[in-house]
């Protein structure tokens, strides 16, 4: 790591995603992450998107929700049922795709 920054450990693969309010997340973390981005909330939040490059369907994409001050919020699945999810990005419409070459 460079010099003059610092790391944060936030989520592990399958451990659940502890929260600012002293709550955690329902589910765990996912597995195999892949393709990852961060789009802005209204609100001045934000949210990091990524995928899960799992098979037999067990895939999909999931977001880690932070507020304006830079806080753990929620964590969730926004797309599941996916089989290899390895490409995916952030749109010019401040949107997210998914690439998925088995639905």
């Amino acid at each position: 790591m460079s010099a003059g920054l610092t790391v944060k450990l936030i989520a592990r693969e399958g451990s659940k995603v502890q929260f600012a309010n002293g709550g955690e997340s329902k589910d765990s973390w996912h597995t195999r992450s892949d393709a990852a981005g961060i789009l802005t909330m209204p609100g001045g939040g934000y949210v990091y998107m990524s995928n899960s490059e799992e098979s037999d369907g067990d895939g999909g994409v999931y977001g880690l929700y932070f507020n304006a001050k830079g806080e753990i919020v929620d964590y969730r699945a926004l797309l599941t049922g996916t089989t290899d999810n390895c490409g995916g990005g952030i749109t010019p419409w401040n949107t997210w795709v998914s690439v998925s070459p088995h639905l």
